[in-house]
């Protein structure tokens, strides 16, 4: 997904050897000369709410969060029509507190618009006009990173009102974290995000009929969001023709960024088809345990 033509999964490690990233943010500049946007525009252009949400369905994208659930079906269960509640609200959980993980700030400090992009997607299936960031407060090169861009955006006017002359307007607001590990899990960032404790809820309802401050919310992980642009451009066919491994295609639709730290030889995160096998990630990419040290 950092890559963005995606032709081909990413298999290359995008860290130097020290930890740092290779590469600059992209700006809005050069994330439209490889093709930024245009899902967005055809979307605003050609597609109903409800065809966005089918073609997310047919995709087979499941959440990146951790849970799987399928996206489009998730998407679904937001109530439509006249009668229903609003505002509506999108959250992309970057609360990334998970011990060892980073691929969600790798995303959001290399490539800021292609989370932007892929929440503008989301917010015009679920038919939500406001949208939050809530991010882990140690990122914070990350939230300088999304500042930036969320500023280009409103001037480009590719959010706020009538996004790109349509009906279609949706404001995004970033959210740092006070911090707790429970925040990762959605009805308990839903509670911080309103100010009380970072507790979970109860389920039923859920999130998607009465979430935020009692309105249908929907949150998604930052790397499904990343992947909805493509999705849109290629369509699903392609999405789903990613996660070939050897010849044979996975359960399981397009690709998923791997990330290995600790003691192995050659640490990093890869971009790799869904169905790729742990033995895979850490023999290959990872060029094995260190010396001394073994899998357990």
């Amino acid at each position: 997904m950092t890559d963005l033509s995606l032709t081909k999964p990413l298999t290359h490690n995008i860290f130097n050897a020290d930890g740092v990233k290779k590469a600059e943010p992209v700006d809005l500049a050069g994330y439209q000369q490889t093709g930024g946007y245009q899902a967005l525009a055809t979307m605003l252009e050609l597609m109903s709410a409800e065809q966005v949400v089918e073609q997310v369905k047919e995709s087979g994208l499941k959440g990146r969060g951790g849970a799987g659930f399928l996206t489009g079906l998730k998407w679904s269960f937001v109530p439509r029509g006249n009668d229903a509640p609003s505002p509506k609200y999108l959250i992309a959980n970057a609360d990334e507190m998970e011990p060892g993980t980073f691929k969600d700030r790798l995303l959001m400090e290399g490539d800021p618009h292609q989370l932007i992009e892929g929440m503008i997607i989301a917010a015009f299936a679920i038919e939500a006009s406001i949208a939050y960031i809530f991010l882990r407060g140690e990122y914070t090169r990350a939230e300088r990173i999304l500042r930036q861009a969320l500023a280009e955006c409103y001037y480009h006017k590719l959010l706020g009102k009538n996004i790109q002359g349509s009906a279609f307007s949706l404001d995004i607001h970033l959210h740092t974290s006070a911090g707790r590990y429970i925040c990762g899990e959605e009805t308990a960032l839903i509670s911080a995000l309103e100010g009380k404790r970072a507790n979970p809820r109860a389920k039923p309802p859920f999130p998607q009929v009465s979430g935020a401050w009692g309105k249908p919310t929907v949150v998604n992980n930052v790397e499904t969001l990343c992947n909805l642009p493509h999705i849109i451009k290629r369509g699903t066919q392609w999405y789903q023709q990613l996660s070939h491994v050897n010849g044979v295609q996975s359960e399981d639709a397009g690709t998923k960024l791997f990330g290995v730290s600790g003691r192995v030889n050659n640490p990093g995160c890869w971009e790799l088809p869904m169905g790729t096998t742990i033995e895979q990630i850490i023999e290959e990419y990872a060029q094995g345990m260190c010396d001394g040290y073994r899998l357990k």
